[in-house]
């Protein structure tokens, strides 16, 4: 008996040695600009922080604002401590924030892109300084009354609001490389149905899908000091997006750039930073510096 319990034991050791990345698990993680780690506490709640990983200050990485000659302080701060230098697109101004941030793990699901930016009446930083935020909040699209208020029972104008393009790019685990495509996001609250068009198999917009491509259908509406989900779709071999374009599963190093272009309908100050962007998902436990040298 003793020895039928061996035989057993053994067996079920070589499955599970065989089957490896079935038992691998799963594990959050958070991802940003530059180090990880080192995101400014004001960004990032301890529960998040927790899933936050080293060695993650990436070359590729990096946060480009249109508007570099208008550097201002953290309006979300009532305090006006110092934080990241935010770069401020005014009312009735065009501009754009883009960020490129890698992968720390190879994604085993979908994807939330966080967008956090300050949102302003127009020119009531000047007026008010520090206090702006408690007296002149506002939401992009808002129809801007007078006095820092919105227009009574006034509704959002779709074109003053901030277009989102998000593209993915091959890193160096990603072999052979894959051609960039558009990322594909579900709408929410939606029924989350992959909306295919019938003679392609391609996936198509709909009342559940948006691909990420800037278009006029790609719009967001950001509200002041809050956080604003994008709920990415997880990119799959063999789907195809509505752009025609062959999506590819993401591994540690492949990149994520997300621009945000603001229209010249703006109708409020915005304020964006190099946290104003977070990629959270759900990745295979294994650390991987996908950018060691061999």
């Amino acid at each position: 008996m003793k020895k039928i319990y061996l035989i057993v034991f053994a067996c079920l050791v070589a499955t599970i040695m065989m089957s490896g990345s079935a038992f691998a698990g799963q594990e959050p993680f958070v991802a940003c600009v530059n180090e990880d780690t080192a995101i400014d506490p004001f960004y990032i709640s301890p529960k998040l922080f927790q899933f936050t990983h080293l060695n993650t200050a990436y070359s590729p990485e990096g946060f480009w604002p249109k508007n570099y000659l208008i550097p201002k302080p953290e309006i979300c701060d009532l305090n006006w401590n110092i934080h990241n230098v935010n770069y401020k697109t005014p009312a009735k101004n065009s501009g754009w924030y883009k960020w490129r941030v890698v992968l720390p793990k190879k994604l085993e699901g979908d994807v939330n892109l966080v967008l956090q930016c300050g949102i302003l009446k127009p020119n009531s930083e000047a007026i008010y300084g520090k206090n702006a935020i408690n007296i002149c909040a506002g939401e992009t699209g808002e129809v801007v009354g007078p006095n820092c208020t919105r227009v009574e029972l006034s509704d959002l104008k779709a074109a003053a609001l901030p277009k989102i393009t998000a593209i993915a790019f091959p890193g160096p685990l990603s072999a052979p490389a894959f051609a960039p495509f558009y990322l594909t996001s579900y709408k929410n609250p939606g029924n989350y149905s992959l909306s295919t068009d019938p003679a392609t198999g391609y996936l198509k917009d709909s009342a559940s899908l948006q691909v990420l491509d800037g278009s006029p259908n790609a719009r967001i509406a950001l509200k002041a000091c809050m956080d604003k989900t994008i709920f990415v779709k997880m990119p799959k071999e063999g789907t195809t997006n509505a752009s025609s374009q062959l999506e590819s599963p993401l591994e540690p190093g492949d990149i994520i750039e997300v621009t945000m272009n603001i229209p010249s309908a703006n109708t409020v100050d915005i304020y964006c930073h190099k946290h104003s962007l977070k990629v959270m998902g759900i990745g295979e436990p294994d650390v991987i510096d996908p950018f060691r040298k061999k």
